[in-house]
């Protein structure tokens, strides 16, 4: 589906850019925080909140925890929620441009996500869910990387011609 000012990108690709772009500024400046917050103070339900931050690409810092802790590092907690959002605001900013590997770069930051994601649910599950909170972001940021890759590989063909 194309957007109503007749552009050449799908509307998926501008629904990406928003929440990567969004999200990727806002985890290394700390302001993710506020969107717990935020929700937190309009009544909504903790493991709505959690889903929302899975989905809204906004629990890297939850992953680095999970992964971070049970490999007993303080540089992957530190650096992982950067180079994510690195990655991601990387994605975003070829996404547009006719660069020959804009396509490895945005599928290498899904790629990444997934992988840190599925590390985070092993470790989650191998030491027993300590709280159901994590364990919904994690499901959810999960799921979210999975249904855009999925979405980008059907949409492999505009990749292709725009």
């Amino acid at each position: 589906m194309r957007t109503p000012l007749k552009s050449n990108f799908p509307i998926g690709w501008y629904l990406y850019s928003f929440l990567t772009a969004v999200s990727s500024l806002l985890i290394p400046l700390g302001l993710h925080r506020t969107f717990y917050f935020l929700l937190n103070e309009l009544s909504i339900p903790g493991l709505v909140i959690a889903a929302l931050t899975g989905i809204f690409n906004l629990s890297w810092y939850e992953l680095a925890y999970i992964v971070g802790g049970g490999l007993k590092s303080v540089l992957v907690f530190t650096l992982l929620p950067f180079v994510g959002s690195a990655t991601g605001l990387l994605s975003v900013l070829l996404l547009y441009t006719g660069v020959r590997w804009r396509r490895q770069v945005l599928f290498a930051h899904l790629a990444f996500g997934l992988m840190v994601s599925t590390v985070s649910l092993a470790g989650l599950l191998w030491r027993g869910v300590e709280d159901n909170w994590r364990l919904v972001t994690v499901i959810a940021f999960l799921l979210t990387y999975a249904a855009w890759v999925f979405y980008f590989l059907r949409t492999r063909i505009h990749f292709n011609r725009v």
